[in-house]
C-alpha cells in the first residue's frame, strides 16, 4: 500500500468522526472542525505511524495553539511514536498539570529515542519513566475513565493507556524480539479488546492480520468498542483490507438468515470507506437488496465513528 493511500484511508476515518451530527459525540468528543482541519490532523496521524519527523514543527505549533481534544490527542500520539525529542520540553508542561495522554506520551517518546537501536529495551525504558511495574500497570488500567473540570471529554485512566501504548508498539515492531520479554508477559493485555486485538494479530504477518481482521469484524455484536478498533487497523491497510471485507461480506450475504446485522453492516461500512477496482459493482449489488436494513446501510445519514486516537 503507497504512502497515498494511507492518508487517503485516514483522513476518510478522520472525517467520518468529523462529520458525526452536533447531537452526538465520538466517544465524548465534541465535534467543531473544518473539513481542512480534519484532513491536516488526519496527516500528521499518518506521518507519526509512519515515522515522517519533516512533520514534527508542524505537530508542535499547533499543539501549542490549539486546545481542542482532537489535535490534543492526535498530535500527541503522533509525536510519541516518533520519538520527538524536539516535543519533550512542550509534553512535560502536559504532563505535569495531570494531563494523562501526556504523561503517556512522554513515556513512549523517551523510549522511542533512547531505544531505537535496542527495541528489547523499548518497554522496560517505557515503564521506567513512567515508574510503573506491569502488575502497577495492570492496577492502573482498572481505574475509571476520568472526566476533566474543564471539559466533557472522558479521559482513559493513565494505566489503561500505557497498556495500548505497549500493545501499539508490539504490534508495530518485531513480535519475536517482544514476546520474551518478562513485561509483555505480565501484562494483562486481554482486559482492553483495543489491546487484545493488537497483541492476537501482532504474531502474524499483513496477509494472515487481514484475514484476522475480517473474522473480527464479522463477530463483533458483543463488543461495544470492537468496530472502531478493529476497522481503524483495517483502514490502515488500505486497498487489501477494502477487498478481504468485500470477499467476507458475499460469504456472509450467502448465509444472511445466520448473520447479524450489526456485523454485516460492519463489513459493509469497511468497504465503503476504501476505494479499490471493481467496488462500485460490488455495492450495487447491496444497493438494491430486499431487506431495508441492508440497502438503507448505504443510504445513512450518520457515518460511522472509528477509533482517532488508535
Amino acid at each position: 500500500m503507497s504512502r497515498k493511500q494511507v492518508v487517503i484511508t485516514y483522513v476518510i476515518t478522520l472525517l467520518l468522526t468529523l462529520s458525526v451530527m452536533p447531537s452526538t459525540q465520538a466517544r465524548g468528543i465534541p465535534i467543531h472542525l473544518t473539513i481542512e482541519e480534519g484532513i491536516w490532523l488526519a496527516k500528521m496521524r499518518e506521518a507519526g505511524l509512519h515515522g515522517d519527523a519533516t512533520a514534527v514543527p508542524q505537530m508542535l505549533d499547533a499543539l501549542r495553539k490549539r486546545s481542542h481534544p482532537l489535535y490534543h490527542t492526535t498530535l500527541l500520539h503522533a509525536l510519541a511514536r516518533l520519538g520527538a525529542t524536539q516535543a519533550l520540553s512542550l509534553i512535560d508542561d502536559f504532563a505535569m498539570k495531570g494531563d494523562p495522554e501526556a504523561m503517556i506520551a512522554r513515556a513512549r517518546l523517551i523510549a522511542e529515542d533512547t531505544a531505537h537501536a535496542n527495541p528489547a529495551l523499548k518497554i522496560s525504558r517505557f515503564c521506567l519513566e513512567l515508574g510503573w511495574t506491569s502488575s502497577q500497570i495492570n492496577e492502573e488500567a482498572k481505574r475509571p475513565y476520568i472526566r476533566p473540570e474543564d471539559s466533557n471529554v472522558p479521559k482513559p485512566p493513565a494505566g489503561l493507556l500505557a497498556l495500548r501504548e505497549i500493545a501499539d508498539m508490539v504490534y508495530h515492531g518485531d513480535y519475536k524480539v517482544y514476546a520474551q520479554l518478562p513485561e509483555i508477559k505480565e501484562l494483562d493485555f486481554k482486559s482492553d479488546y483495543p489491546s487484545a486485538l493488537k497483541m492476537k494479530l501482532a504474531p502474524l504477518d499483513r496477509k494472515e492480520r487481514i484475514i484476522r481482521m475480517m473474522e473480527e469484524l464479522s463477530h463483533l455484536t458483543s463488543q461495544k468498542q470492537g468496530p472502531d478498533y478493529a476497522k481503524q487497523l483495517a483502514l490502515d491497510e488500505g486497498t487489501e483490507a477494502g477487498r478481504a471485507a468485500a470477499d467476507k461480506l458475499r460469504e456472509l450475504d450467502a448465509h444472511r438468515d445466520q448473520t447479524d446485522l450489526n456485523d454485516f453492516s460492519s463489513l459493509l461500512d469497511l468497504v465503503l470507506r476504501i476505494d479499490y477496482p471493481s467496488r462500485s459493482a460490488f455495492l450495487k449489488h447491496f444497493a438494491t437488496d430486499p431487506d431495508p436494513d441492508v440497502s438503507s446501510l448505504l443510504k445513512r445519514p450518520e457515518p460511522s465513528q472509528f477509533a482517532i486516537d488508535y
